[in-house]
């Protein structure tokens, strides 16, 4: 599974902070990211390599540069940024440990699936415009944007 490895300014603190509230957070697990239906990939694991070559960059099948276009991260970031206030304005109105999960989750997955939806930079190339009909540089069939999903489930099952 693609991931992302990001330790905000006082996670380690408002995590331990949640655990003294609900118990170990480890009862439950947060998958978020392109993990929902893979689209014209037809597998995860195709799809993924996809959005590997499209955040950081690679070759195409035509032969040209694709450059980075750090979507992933970028994403990651915006959320990030208010993740301390978003985990204390969800225990001042008592969430359970699940229902943290389901926020955090859903807002994560909404600004993954904007950050694709709305990224203009670089632009593509003018043969993939031509071939697509328009300058959208990580839109083509709306697979990967529309792969972005989340996921809380018990630690140890199957989500």
């Amino acid at each position: 599974m693609l991931s992302l490895e990001c330790d905000p300014s006082g996670i380690d603190e408002i995590l331990s902070g949640v655990e003294r509230l609900f118990g170990p957070l480890g009862e439950y697990e947060l998958e978020v990211g392109l993990i929902g239906d893979p689209g014209k990939w037809k597998t995860h694991q195709e799809l993924w390599k996809v959005a590997r070559v499209l955040n950081f960059g690679g070759m195409s099948s035509r032969g040209g540069t694709i450059p980075p276009r750090p979507f992933l991260d970028t994403a990651w970031e915006r959320v990030a940024a208010s993740l301390t206030t978003d985990v204390e304005r969800l225990l001042r109105i008592g969430v359970t440990g699940r229902e943290l999960y389901e926020q955090l989750g859903a807002k994560y997955a909404d600004e993954l699936w904007w950050t694709i939806e709305d990224w203009s930079f670089p632009p593509n190339a003018p043969l993939t415009i031509a071939l697509k009909g328009r300058d959208d540089p990580l839109v083509e069939t709306g697979s990967l944007r529309d792969s972005v999903a989340y996921r809380v489930h018990r630690s140890g099952e199957e989500a």
